[in-house]
């Protein structure tokens, strides 16, 4: 696991939400400079995130 979602930083749910909404904004930034690879990088990283922080969490 790249990320521990039982760690004590993550218990705040506002702390998720901003880890996992930064790579898709950051992606957005990627995306209007034209940097597709990169925008694929960062969306894969924030589809982790959500199921990191807020799937596995939940087991």
């Amino acid at each position: 696991m790249l990320v521990d979602p039982k760690h004590p930083f993550f218990n705040a749910l506002w702390v998720r939400l901003l880890c996992t909404i930064a790579p898709f904004a950051w992606s957005l930034v990627e995306i209007s400079t034209g940097s597709y690879l990169l925008a694929a990088g960062f969306i894969a990283a924030g589809l982790y995130l959500v199921y990191a922080l807020f799937w596995l969490r939940n087991r």
